[in-house]
């Protein structure tokens, strides 16, 4: 008798020794908005999405942080109703044990309160789970606290912690991001990265939430426009790491984020910095000089472009090097070690500018003919990093292997491409035709022929160029 039959039943454990109403309640947990919190040297923060179902809804009224004490506070992900609930009854508690000790409660005792109360509902009749898990974070006697509490009740203290429908990928970060001695600042810029992580569209501070508590010990949930503030600072720290990474870091020594300056003339011109990329707005704010920007202006992004074959420049205009992009081609040039290479190529953010910068570097290793250094950036691209490959990754790689006359290899990125359901054009077939015949592979080089016309493709000029110049670099045509 499987745990389908017992999926009804709170008060009877399976067969396998689960409460199956149990197991369901987690999953309307995992189906919940990412939500996470930090624990600080000096504090913790606790943060979620917050993600309206309708542009009518008030934003006003959606409230996915909630303080319990003036010194504890709680997120959740999963059902809101029963997070409503559970706030009720916990702020209760803490009521009346400040009533009897005149004193605030201390933050393991609420959360052991509030835990029995998740747990009763597991074991009493006519009742369900609640379908939410607790980020419970406070500051008492005992310092910076950070407790989950789940709907069978258990609850444990954690340093850095996240649930919802993200929560893999967000532990994974964490766990790579986190250090014992991270002060409150620095929480909030990793909590923000955290749900970057996974966040669909453009985060902003409205469409998220942020609760911090400090030394002072008072929980308060940030504003919309302290929020827009931070996610400044965390754009500016990624382009700094990216500088780090690449100059050194006496590029941003003098550049300290978490420092408020305020214009002294309160408008006019803006003073920019053309040594680490800052400059300060008219309202006194530090700002990152966008210079991808103007390299767009001159010569266009190359992010879902056509590639003419044997250009090796896009849409008829040679790539422009943004000065992150020139940094990653001069790294690639000077570097021979594959791996301290995609060492360095990890750490870059997973954003559309990397991604342009990235294949502009390929595009000019291109022209420049290393085309080992193309299978390496190609290749981290594929095997390594979170970007999905486009067929002008695709493109470079089989180019890259046909001028290496590494003709399996070829093959195998063109079938990849196939599995990856990206659409082959006729750069494609171009170069992997030049591949096979530049190899002696002439069988296979016709065979390729049938291949577009299986997907309706005719053969172009461009096609029969690559056919004939890949027999006479192969020697199997001689030129006149």
């Amino acid at each position: 008798m499987g745990d389908s039959q017992y999926s009804f039943s709170l008060t009877t454990f399976s067969p396998s020794g689960k409460l199956v109403q149990i197991e369901h309640a987690l999953t309307a947990v995992g189906s919940g908005q990412t939500s996470l919190g930090i624990k600080a040297a000096n504090g913790v923060v606790i943060a979620t999405e917050k993600k309206l179902p309708s542009i009518l809804v008030d934003e006003a009224s959606v409230k996915k942080i909630q303080s319990l004490t003036p010194n504890i506070g709680v997120v959740y992900s999963g059902m809101g109703p029963d997070f409503r609930v559970l706030v009720r009854k916990s702020r209760k508690q803490a009521e009346q044990y400040h009533r009897l000790y005149k004193e605030p409660i201390p933050v393991t005792q609420l959360v052991r309160e509030t835990a029995a109360v998740m747990q009763e509902f597991t074991q009493s009749g006519g009742v369900r789970p609640f379908g939410v898990s607790l980020l419970v974070a406070g500051f008492d006697d005992s310092g910076p606290q950070l407790y989950q509490v789940d709907p069978s009740g258990s609850y444990f203290s954690w340093k850095a912690s996240a649930m919802g429908k993200n929560v893999s990928n967000a532990k994974t970060f964490l766990e790579k991001r986190y250090t014992d001695d991270m002060e409150l600042d620095d929480a909030v810029h990793t909590a923000i990265l955290t749900l970057k992580e996974g966040f669909e569209g453009q985060i902003s501070g409205k469409n998220i939430e942020i609760g911090i508590i400090g030394t002072d010990k008072k929980f308060r949930v940030l504003t919309p426009a302290e929020i827009e503030d931070y996610l400044a600072e965390v754009e500016l720290i990624v382009e700094c790491a990216i500088r780090y990474i690449f100059l050194g870091p006496r590029v941003c020594s003098k550049s300290n984020f978490r420092w408020k300056t305020k214009s002294s003339n309160g408008g006019g011109a803006v003073e920019k910095s053309k040594r680490d990329g800052l400059y300060i707005d008219k309202r006194g704010k530090f700002r990152s000089f966008n210079n991808k920007k103007m390299s767009r202006k001159r010569c266009g992004s190359l992010r879902g472009r056509g590639w003419k074959y044997g250009s090796g420049f896009v849409d008829g205009v040679f790539p422009v090097m943004s000065p992150t992009g020139q940094q990653i081609l001069d790294l690639v040039q000077k570097e021979v070690d594959k791996s301290s290479i995609w060492e360095i190529l990890d750490t870059l953010p997973a954003s559309h500018t990397i991604w342009d910068d990235i294949i502009n570097v390929a595009v000019q290793l291109r022209l420049n003919k290393q085309w080992g250094s193309i299978i390496l950036i190609c290749e981290w691209i594929l095997y390594k990093s979170s970007f999905k490959p486009d067929v002008i990754c695709y493109n470079l790689l089989l180019d890259a292997y046909g001028q290496k006359l590494q003709h399996k290899a070829a093959e195998s990125t063109y079938l990849e491409l196939l599995e990856a359901r990206c659409i082959p054009t006729e750069d494609t077939y171009a170069l992997l035709l030049k591949a096979y015949c530049k190899s002696g592979l002439l069988d296979k080089a016709e065979a390729v022929f049938g291949e577009m016309r299986k997907y309706g493709l005719p053969p172009s000029a461009i096609v029969f160029d690559a056919y004939i110049n890949g027999l006479i670099k192969g020697g199997t045509l001689k030129k006149h």
